[in-house]
């Protein structure tokens, strides 16, 4: 099991108590955020929009609820409450106990020793393994990123399908079958040498996504992360309610300071645990990826959603797994 803490103003992390200079921040999604908008017209209704609080509520009422299966067979994680896990889903926005067996978490990590990946997603800028363990306490990039290689992890694949994680996807999500709409794998670096600005590019900022009307996604650390190491952050119940200025920011990013003011403390949870441990969230939460001051950080992220992924795949090379 996870430990699911408070996070205080004394947690150990080091991050900007405020994001990047608004023009920086639009240069740098603008060229993006255009090319998304011409590729798939339904995403720009999601990213004015769904940021929204009441529209996204209506858009989860308008899905019945799925069925909660009984007895999954099959599954990695045979310990699953899927009643308790929904609840806590629909209730915190996050829920723990997610633990990858010991032969499952052993080849993700000979995989990830075995391929290459590429530093800070750049494919110009590859990262083998001792190139990986020569970065030390100075290293040059905020992450390392298998980009869609990791599509080609057959256990990777089988998390991804898992009948457990599926089931409950499928009844949070509100849907018969939910798509698989990511499947990641990458480093996190020692980053106390980098500039914040830079860091905050990487998810390493209070954020929420904004991938789908509806999403779930799914961590496992593959490596011991305790507060020094990247350790995750939630805030707690942000999936059902947060502040009207953030809504109607045009950044999905927010300064630590501002998350404070508006929640407590108690509701800024940092998530450590050794090698394997996983949990589940909604992404429309507030959350983030503390900055490594020690070692690196391997970890496996698989979203669910209830939108088809461009051209039947998504991003990071996600297996086909869940198409309808």
């Amino acid at each position: 099991m996870p430990d699911i803490l408070p996070a205080g103003p004394a947690a150990g992390t080091v991050v900007a108590d405020r994001p990047p200079p608004p023009l920086l921040r639009l240069r740098r999604r603008a060229r993006t955020h255009l090319r998304r908008a011409l590729e798939e017209p339904g995403w720009l209704p999601l990213f004015t929009l769904g940021r929204l609080m009441p529209l996204r509520a209506l858009a989860g009422r308008l899905r019945r609820p799925a069925a909660l299966a009984g007895t999954v067979p099959a599954t990695l994680f045979p310990g699953l409450d899927l009643p308790k896990a929904l609840a806590d889903l629909r209730g915190q926005g996050i829920v723990r106990g997610l633990a990858l067996p010991a032969q499952v978490l052993a080849e993700l990590l000979a995989a990830a020793e075995a391929m290459p990946c590429w530093g800070d997603a750049d494919r110009a800028k590859p990262l083998d393994a001792a190139a990986r363990q020569g970065l030390g306490a100075c290293s040059p990039y905020v992450v390392g990123d298998y980009l869609e290689t990791v599509g080609d992890i057959p256990m990777a694949r089988r998390v991804a399908a898992d009948p457990g994680l599926r089931a409950l996807a499928a009844a949070y999500l509100g849907v018969p079958v939910p798509w698989l709409r990511r499947v990641r794998m990458w480093w996190s670096f020692t980053g106390t040498a980098l500039p914040e600005a830079r860091r905050a590019g990487f998810a390493q900022m209070f954020h929420y996504d904004l991938d789908d009307w509806r999403a779930l996604k799914v961590f496992f650390y593959l490596t011991d992360t305790t507060a020094a190491n990247g350790a995750h952050e939630f805030v707690r119940y942000s999936h059902r309610r947060r502040p009207l200025a953030m809504q109607l920011s045009p950044f999905k990013g927010c300064g630590e300071g501002a998350v404070r003011r508006a929640f407590p403390s108690a509701d800024i949870l940092t998530v450590t645990g050794p090698a394997g441990t996983g949990f589940a969230e909604d992404p429309f939460g507030l959350h983030r990826g503390t900055l490594v001051r020690e070692g690196a950080r391997l970890m496996l992220e698989v979203e669910y959603g209830v939108t088809r992924p461009k051209g039947g795949r998504g991003p990071y090379g996600a297996p086909d797994v869940g198409v309808r």
